[in-house]
């Protein structure tokens, strides 16, 4: 999948978590959930700046790092999450859950359509499972996934992420996000802890 759907995705997400999210606002949660869509594909640019310090000698294909695995991802989540939990920073742990489940979406989204897959079962096994896989990489799988319905369904992704995005929830105007992580409601006329 191409960003803009990982993107749209990942706001789609945000929006569907914000109303459970106490100590955020809804726009931060979708602004995390926007990020987290995107943050497996972080072995790109990495990847990119390895091979040219290492003056080329190595071969970089995408979806072969483990950011691309879901244990990568369920390790950092429970790590960060334990680690925010041993702070007893609610707001962390939500803003871990919301990055985590966003990036979770992602590697789902890479087991279908893609050139390779995933791999699911690392570092168990190498290799890389999907469903409609191309077999193929860079413009060979440009050509075919733009003519696929694959395509198509990231489009949706991504224009209902847009709207996502700039669509207004109640839960927008109700909470505010304060440095000690709790939020107030303006209509209450709660205020924060000093």
């Amino acid at each position: 999948m191409l960003p803009f759907g990982h993107v749209g995705a990942g706001l789609l997400w945000g929006r569907w978590i914000a109303p459970r999210v106490r100590h955020l606002s809804a726009a931060e949660v979708r602004r995390l959930g926007g990020l987290g869509g995107v943050l497996p594909d972080i072995d790109l640019p990495v990847g990119l700046l390895w091979y040219w310090w290492r003056e080329r000698r190595i071969e970089i294909r995408h979806h072969q790092w483990p950011t691309h695995t879901p244990l990568f991802h369920l390790a950092w989540l429970v790590l960060g999450y334990t680690w925010a939990t041993l702070r007893r920073n609610r707001a962390l742990q939500e803003r871990i859950l919301v990055l985590g489940g966003a990036a979770c979406l992602h590697i789902v989204q890479d087991v279908v359509g893609t050139g390779d897959g995933v791999q699911l079962f690392y570092p168990l096994s190498r290799r890389h499972l999907g469903v409609g896989l191309f077999n193929c990489h860079g413009r060979d799988w440009l050509r075919g996934y733009v003519r696929s319905a694959f395509f198509w369904c990231e489009l949706v992704f991504g224009l209902l992420g847009l709207i996502v995005w700039r669509w207004p929830q109640k839960y927008d105007k109700e909470r505010v996000l304060f440095g000690d992580g709790e939020g107030f409601s303006y209509h209450t006329g709660a205020s924060p802890k000093m």
